[in-house]
This record gives C-alpha cells, structure tokens and sequence, in this order.
C-alpha cells in the first residue's frame, strides 16, 4: 500500500546532509521527537514561507487547475503531473516526480516547449550581485548562508532531469532559486497581509485576500536567481564542501546510498 512506502524526499535528503543518524527518527515521533515543530518561532518562519510561496505563484501566473498543493501522497500528483506536462506550455505548482526511490514535490514547474525551469521558492533574501559559488582554500564552494537551498535544488534538479529521461520527456532543464531581492522596493504596502494564515485540525493553509490577485501587477519583490550552473557542479562532484557534508562522496553516491539507507 503507498502510504507503507517510504521514499526518499528532499527533506530526507536535507536530514541526510545535516546529520544522518536522524533519518531513522525522521518518521519516528514516537521514539524522538522533532523539537522544530514544536518551537513557535521556527512555526512562524513556516508560515511566512507559505505567504511567500502564494506570492511566487502569483508571480509564475500558476493557474489553478495547475495548482497540485492539495494533492497528497505520491501516485495522484505524479500523474497529473505527467497529464500536465502533456501540454506544449503550462506552469505547475507543487509537480511531482519520482526516479527510483527519489521523490520530490517541486515548488514550480514551467514548460515551454522542450524548455522546463523547475524554480524553487525560499523566504530568503538575496542581493543579485552575492555570488552562489566562491574560491576557497580548497577550491570552489557553495558559500555556508545559501547551501542548503542551493543543495535542495540540486536534489530536486537530479530527480527531475532522470524521471523526465523515464517519461520519455526530452527537455532541457533550467534551474532556479527564487529569494527575495534586497534591490527591490515594493510598491505595495503590506504585502503579508495579502495572505492570511489558517490553521485547519491536520494543516495549515493560506488563503488569499481580494487584492492578492493585483500583485503581479506591482514591482515583483521576489526574483528568480539561476542556479543551474552551480548545480550541475554540486552533482558533479565539483564543490569543495562535499567533504563536510558528504564525507567526500560524490553526490550521487552520497544520495544512492543514503536513499537505500533509508
């Protein structure tokens, strides 16, 4: 049955990177129990990922049929997924792929024609000109304050790029990270309040207020930073911090062996 399955997501992957003792209790609350979600400052940091995620949305022009947040599991979203993608242009929030045992949900995905850019939001803020990738003593690196998101698209865009070579999909990949630009200036004031937080008996959702809709009309305060470069170099083993974070594993290694692990 699916919901015995336990594939190997980008948070487990996340968890992997930062201490990989901890994904034996990842879905064991019983027997360790995750301190973040009971902290209500981390909570409060959620949430207002969840109204930067809307604002993304909105942005990327998703509509809402394309809107796959309210699937769960792994199977149905996967499928519409794939219905999806069957179109030569269409912008999907919350797209799923699965290669092998891998399994992401995948913020935005965007078609055009053979072109997909699979773009992931953070509530993070970026100067356009701060560089995702520094020379070091030990050679180039993904600067400390950025690599975990840089990470989690590399994840995302290693899963993706093999599960559409499964499909049959024959696209090329762009990959990146949208933050929040420290060079714009929003001309809207009170853009949180655009989203109101609801807090249901399982989860908690955003709900959009009437002047949501007007954003994308407005300075766009998030902007899509490429990382595809800096990707390709993380999967390809070429990032100095491979050592810290993955005892000296190349990527793919390091993620084969700690999804079978798993």
């Amino acid at each position: 049955m699916e919901h015995q399955m336990r594939l190997f997501t980008k948070s487990a992957f996340k968890i992997a990177l930062e201490c990989p003792a901890q994904l034996y209790y990842y879905h064991e609350p019983r027997e360790y129990a995750n301190q973040n979600e009971q902290d209500e400052f981390l909570q409060a940091l959620a949430e207002g990922g969840f109204q930067v995620g809307e604002l993304a949305k909105i942005y990327c022009g998703v509509e809402e049929e394309c809107d796959l947040s309210d699937m769960r599991g792994y199977d149905q979203p996967a499928a519409r997924t794939r219905e999806l993608l069957q179109r030569d242009r269409v912008t999907i929030a919350e797209a799923a792929f699965r290669f092998g045992n891998l399994f992401i949900r995948a913020d935005v995905i965007r078609k055009d024609g053979d072109r997909i850019d699979l773009i992931e939001v953070k509530a993070k803020s970026w100067f356009p000109e701060d560089a995702f990738l520094k020379n070091g003593r030990d050679g180039v690196a993904v600067p400390g304050g950025i690599r975990m998101y840089v990470y989690d698209v590399a994840f995302q865009r290693y899963v993706l790029e093999n599960a559409l070579r499964e499909m049959g999909v024959d696209a090329t990949i762009h990959a990146y990270l949208m933050l929040a630009d420290k060079s714009k200036v929003a001309d809207v004031a009170g853009i949180n309040q655009s989203f109101k937080i609801r807090k249901d008996a399982d989860r908690t959702r955003v709900e959009l207020m009437p002047a949501a809709s007007g954003l994308k009309d407005h300075e766009h305060v998030l902007t899509e930073f490429d990382v595809d470069e800096v990707c390709r170099r993380i999967i390809g083993g070429e990032t100095a911090e491979r050592q810290q974070l993955m005892g000296g594993q190349d990527f793919v290694d390091f993620v084969t062996e700690k999804a079978k692990w798993y």
